[in-house]
C-alpha cells in the first residue's frame, strides 16, 4: 500500500486527469464562444461573483483600469453574437462603472457547465451501484474540506498564480481559477 502523500499524489493526478478529459471533450463548444483567455475569466468571475464595478474586477484579474476597459468593451461590442456583458454606472457615483453578465453571458458559461456535467453523469451511470455508494461519503467530504481550505487560505486576486510550465486546455485553466473563487 502507497504511503500517505504518494496516495494524495496519485489522486490529485486523477482529479486533474478528470478535468482534463471533461475539458477536452467540451473544446469546440469553447472554441465557438471566440474569447480570449481573459474574456473567459471575466465571464466565470462575474458568473461567480454577480455584478462588480470596474476596480473589483481589475483586481480579480490583476490587470490595470485600462485593460479591463478594453475586455469589457470588446465583451460588449461583439463583432459577432450577442454582447456577453452589459456596462452600467453607479447613480451615486457617476465615475464608478458596474459589469454584469447579459443573459448570453449566463448562457456561455452554463452551456460548458451542462456539456461538463453531461460528460460526468454519463460517466458515473457507467459504474456499479456499490461503487457510486462507496465514492459517495468521501467525496461528499473531500468536497467539504476543499470549501474549508478556501475560506482559509483564498489569496487576494492579485496574489493567484497559475503556473503554465505545461501545456493545458484553457477550459482547465479557468476550472483552476474559478475552484480557487477567482
Amino acid at each position: 500500500m502507497a504511503d500517505r502523500a504518494t496516495r494524495v499524489q496519485e489522486l490529485t493526478g486523477i482529479y486533474f486527469d478528470i478535468l482534463q478529459e471533461l475539458n477536452s471533450q467540451n473544446l469546440p463548444d469553447w472554441l465557438q464562444l471566440d474569447l480570449t483567455f481573459q474574456q473567459m475569466k471575466v465571464l466565470y468571475i462575474l458568473r461567480q461573483n454577480g455584478s462588480l464595478n470596474m476596480r473589483d474586477l481589475s483586481n480579480h484579474l490583476g490587470v490595470t483600469m485600462p485593460t479591463i476597459t478594453g475586455i469589457i468593451n470588446r465583451m460588449i461590442e461583439r463583432k459577432e453574437g450577442p454582447p456577453l456583458l452589459s456596462r452600467t454606472i453607479s447613480p451615486k457615483d457617476r465615475r464608478e462603472v458596474w459589469a454584469s453578465l447579459t443573459e448570453a453571458g449566463k448562457e456561455a458559461t452554463e452551456m460548458i457547465t451542462q456539456v461538463n456535467s453531461t460528460m460526468l453523469e454519463g460517466a458515473l451511470t457507467q459504474l456499479s451501484e456499490a461503487d457510486l455508494e462507496s465514492m459517495y461519503g468521501p467525496l461528499a467530504r473531500l468536497r467539504d474540506s476543499v470549501k474549508e481550505q478556501r475560506e482559509v487560505i483564498t489569496p487576494a486576486p492579485a496574489e493567484v498564480i497559475i503556473s503554465t510550465e505545461e501545456p493545458v486546455v484553457e477550459a482547465e485553466l479557468v476550472a483552476k481559477i474559478v475552484s480557487n473563487g477567482h
